[in-house]
């Protein structure tokens, strides 16, 4: 069985780093370009649910919503890209030994301009 996770973040340029600030749950990070941005969210995400996991709670649900400021920057920001973040080798491993469904999180990034 496949748990589905629909997550949105906003994408900015803030202090010449890209950040990624999701809003489901407050999670952010930052990258100096945007491509790895991606990568690096998508790890932060895979491994957050992992954590999770291992400690037997619900993938993400301990996390707080982003802050409104996040919430209101994304609904005028335009959408770019859809992500999904898959297990990874070790991460079905432990699900398997542990007896656990998969986890899939679906990502809608959107780029925003900050001022």
């Amino acid at each position: 069985m496949v748990e589905s996770i629909s997550i949105r973040a906003v994408v900015f340029q803030e202090g010449g780093r890209w950040l990624a600030q999701c809003l489901e749950y407050d999670l952010c990070t930052s990258a100096e370009d945007r491509q790895t941005l991606t990568r690096k969210l998508v790890s932060q995400l895979r491994l957050q649910i992992m954590l999770d996991l291992a400690k037997g709670n619900k993938p993400l649900q301990g996390l707080p919503r982003a802050p409104q400021r996040f919430w209101d920057l994304y609904s005028s920001s335009t959408p770019e890209e859809m992500v999904q973040v898959q297990g990874s080798w070790l991460g079905d491993l432990f699900r398997s030994w542990r007896g656990l469904s998969q986890v899939r999180a679906d990502i809608a990034l959107a780029a925003a301009r900050r001022t």
